[in-house]
């Protein structure tokens, strides 16, 4: 009979795959695709017409790195609503790359910047969609990603960098891209390891990535990323020597250069304790806690990378990053679209992955962090400190959970000891 199938054979679908439904289907994704990817762009266009403090930031880097000034000079008091300006923090490098937004007008310059960084987050996106199911076409990444754009936008790291201009979304594309796929330049393939060296060069937190390239024996990649990094250094030095001088002999060492850390938005390690602490904690604690994470964290990753998948290795030693960094902020949470490109899709997910990614986005979505009555501490009870340290704790989380994973999958397939049945039963008893 007609729609019922036999032993041996699939169960076809009760509607028809006919040209009529493939045209319907198709139709309906592209409408779907079209608005996530216009409202998207809509939103990024709104945040450009706003005032981007962190992009002033960089544009003041830029036209101040070939003097003597660039980490004392301070953005206009009038741009920061009367309070202290903010300084340029990052390695010289970072200024000379934004040197050519320096001659566009404020508005032009912001309005380029964002459009880069939606193209760089929906990069992010199909980057992290091949990483997670490379049996995938490009063409079936690029649609998905295109329809997830706009969730993936409202999520609170990436809608913060867009809201401040910031450069996140492209640090990890740098990264994401370098370590999973090919990086091009027309026809010339660029060695595995210049985006982390480069990304590294711009903001120092991927270099923690060397390490993991060493433990997971990746060695000419370890060495490419760390020579570029080195070169992109040297060469700063030769274009702006007093700048790169003043940053590696002393601004590099000054805890305070990055702002107040006993905001709510930075979601580290050291904050926490803080957090939970009342005040700040002993540093012999703070460095005991963070070599442990360091530590365990790389390892983990090494052992994700080698048994369980590259993507997950990446992901688990972006996040120990993010922990024991001495800056956090909600904004450098990023890393979480790769994240939940695993949970969500790839063969090695956990039971039930798509359910934990759905939960980390609603997280992401919610962002409990500003719901905390003082932005400034996030001190006071049980749900405050839990709403308050959220993103940190999600990340902590998720390193618990991996490890517990990655244990029980090895034990599963650890083989018996005894894989031969025992018939009688004197036999079992000796055994």
């Amino acid at each position: 009979m007609r729609g019922r199938a036999t032993p041996g054979q699939s169960t076809a679908p009760f509607w028809p795959a006919g040209p009529k439904t493939r045209r319907g289907a198709a139709w309906i994704a592209g409408v779907l695709i079209a608005t996530s990817v216009g409202v998207a762009l809509g939103l990024t266009l709104a945040e450009a017409t706003g005032r981007q403090i962190d992009f002033d930031i960089y544009r003041m880097g830029a036209g101040h790195v070939f003097g003597s000034d660039l980490y004392t000079v301070r953005l206009s008091r009038a741009l920061m609503g009367g309070s202290p300006g903010m300084r340029f923090t990052y390695p010289p490098f970072a200024a000379l790359l934004f040197v050519p937004f320096s001659w566009l007008p404020v508005k032009a310059g912001q309005i380029t910047w964002s459009l880069l960084n939606l193209a760089a987050l929906y990069a992010v996106a199909v980057v992290s969609i091949r990483a997670a199911r490379p049996q995938w076409s490009r063409r079936t990444a690029c649609g998905i990603a295109a329809l997830a754009l706009l969730p993936i936008l409202r999520l609170d790291p990436a809608a913060l960098t867009l809201a401040l201009g910031q450069v996140n979304i492209v640090i990890v594309l740098l990264v994401l891209a370098d370590l999973t796929s090919v990086l091009r330049i027309g026809s010339l393939r660029l060695p595995t390891g210049t985006g982390v060296g480069i990304a590294a060069a711009v903001k120092l937190t991927p270099l923690i990535f060397i390490p993991f390239l060493l433990l997971t024996r990746q060695f000419r990649t370890a060495a490419t990323a760390l020579g570029t990094f080195v070169l992109c250094t040297l060469a700063t030095v030769a274009v702006a020597p007093h700048s790169s001088w003043l940053y590696w002999s002393t601004e590099i060492f000054d805890d305070r250069r990055s702002g107040n850390l006993r905001y709510i938005s930075d979601q580290n390690l050291v904050s926490a304790l803080q957090r939970f602490n009342g005040g700040p904690a002993a540093p012999l604690l703070v460095v005991g806690l963070a070599a442990v994470f360091a530590a365990g964290g790389l390892a983990l990753a090494a052992w994700a990378y080698r048994v369980s998948s590259p993507l997950l290795g990446i992901v688990v030693c972006a996040v120990t990053g993010l922990i024991i960094s001495p800056v956090s902020w909600v904004h450098h949470y990023v890393w979480v679209v790769p994240l939940l490109a695993w949970l969500a899709l790839a063969a090695d997910r956990p039971r039930g992955g798509r359910c934990w990614a759905l939960a980390l986005a609603v997280l992401l979505w919610a962002a409990p962090v500003w719901w905390v009555p003082d932005l400034q501490t996030g001190y006071g009870g049980p749900l405050v400190l839990l709403a308050g340290n959220s993103f940190f704790l999600a990340m902590v989380a998720f390193l618990v959970l991996t490890a517990v994973l990655l244990a029980r999958r090895s034990r599963s397939r650890r083989p018996a000891d005894d894989p031969a049945p025992v018939s009688d039963p004197a036999s079992r008893m000796a055994a």
